[in-house]
Formats: C-alpha cells, sequence, structure tokens
C-alpha cells in the first residue's frame, strides 16, 4: 500500500476543529491511505499516523467509520490514541541513543496525549504509564 502524504486540509480537519479548536499546521491527521499535515513531522510521528491508518485498513470509507467512533466515543479514542503512541514510542526507544532527548520526547508524547487535542480524556500520570507497557 502506498501512503500519500498531503498539505491539503482534509474534510475531516473542520469537524475536528470545531470540535477541538485545532489549527492547521498543529497536527496530523491520518485519513485511509494519507497523511495530512500543514507543516513537516518527525519519523516518530509518521509511526504514530501509520497505526492509525493501519486500524482504517488504508481506506478512506473505513476510515470514515473510524473517525465516527474516534469522535463519538471517548475510549475508542483512547484506545486508538494509546496504541499509537505506544507504537511512537517503541519507535523513539529504538533510533534514540540519547536517554536525555527520549525523555524529553516522551514527556512531549504524554502532553499530547494527555491534553486538550483529545478531549483531555486521560491525566499525564496514567499516560506516560499507559505509553511505556
Amino acid at each position: 500500500m502506498k501512503i500519500k502524504i498531503s498539505k491539503k486540509k482534509p474534510l475531516i480537519f473542520w469537524i475536528l476543529k470545531w470540535k477541538y479548536s485545532v489549527k492547521w499546521g498543529t497536527l496530523v491527521i491520518a485519513w485511509g491511505n494519507t497523511i495530512y499535515s500543514g507543516e513537516n513531522f518527525s519519523d516518530d510521528l509518521y509511526v504514530h499516523e501509520i497505526t492509525h491508518l493501519t486500524r482504517q485498513r488504508y481506506s478512506k470509507l473505513r476510515g470514515l467509520i473510524w473517525w465516527w467512533k474516534y469522535l463519538k466515543n471517548p475510549q475508542f479514542r483512547m484506545n486508538e490514541e494509546l496504541e499509537a503512541y505506544r507504537n511512537q514510542w517503541k519507535f523513539i526507544k529504538k533510533t534514540v541513543q540519547d536517554r536525555n532527548k527520549r525523555s524529553v520526547l516522551l514527556e512531549h508524547i504524554v502532553a499530547s496525549f494527555s491534553g486538550k487535542m483529545y478531549g483531555n480524556i486521560i491525566t499525564p500520570y496514567h499516560a506516560r504509564r499507559m505509553i511505556q507497557q
């Protein structure tokens, strides 16, 4: 499956903007077989987004169903993000040798997972513990 990268705003962005007050250029969106972002993003974030595309089976239709569940069900959203952040953390542990830099990256993904963008679905303490399992 060929993964596409696009700088265009996908339709789902407008729903995310309305629901979570996000801004284009501050997030990356996975839908179907495409990763959408207004900015360049890191390899570890690529791994995170590939997790979402895999769960959507690289299909726009399945992606639409996935997004509907994601937006309607906080438990589904938490589970999906947990899997993606765990994969992102595994990638970081394999590729970043400097433990101080790894620690900074872990705190960054913990803050993201436990923040407003996901509806504050988890505390930072629980996010850190669950990502590292």
